[in-house]
């Protein structure tokens, strides 16, 4: 895994033509009206206006059809330390979670204190699931506090196959 990873967003079209290597995904938005996404895992990419991440956390791998689910949380820095221990207690238990795939906290280039949890499952299903377990207590926490403070917001996206491209 590299040291950096990119999103940027636009059309299918001109998101598909950025893309040059096996490390680099086009998502489709699971809400209607948004915008496709390129998820750079490779950090190789140069980008106009990419969001920049510094990995944290990473382990499992992103596949084809599968279901991305991002959840932003933006905190303040006395929270960075209890955040990350209860995050890597998360991504630790990954093996109890059905269906997932990769599990990477990320934290962005910025002088904020900006992190995105990206969870790759076999179906949405499956993440979703996640949410009704005792694990996912400690991160409903943080999604609290973010919410009422400095932001949170969450999205889904499934991996395009380029076999499908249109």
């Amino acid at each position: 895994m590299t040291n950096r990873i990119q999103t940027v967003f636009g059309t299918q079209g001109v998101l598909r033509s950025l893309m040059h290597n096996d490390q680099q995904f086009l998502l489709e938005p699971s809400n209607h009206g948004a915008d496709y996404a390129l998820l750079d895992l490779s950090g190789e990419g140069r980008y106009t206006m990419p969001v920049t991440y510094r990995p944290v956390i990473s382990t499992g791998h992103v596949a084809l059809n599968e279901y991305i689910h991002f959840m932003h949380f933006g905190l303040t820095s006395d929270d960075v330390s209890v955040f990350e221990a209860n995050m890597a207690k998360l991504i630790d238990q990954r093996e109890q979670y059905p269906g997932v795939g990769m599990m990477c906290l990320m934290r962005e280039e910025s002088p904020e204190v900006n992190y995105m949890l990206m969870t790759s499952w076999l179906r949405g299903s499956n993440y979703f699931a996640l949410k009704t377990t005792p694990a996912f207590k400690p991160l409903q926490a943080f999604t609290n506090r973010a919410a009422s403070a400095n932001g949170y917001f969450e999205t889904g996206y499934k991996v395009l196959d380029p076999a499908t491209f249109q």
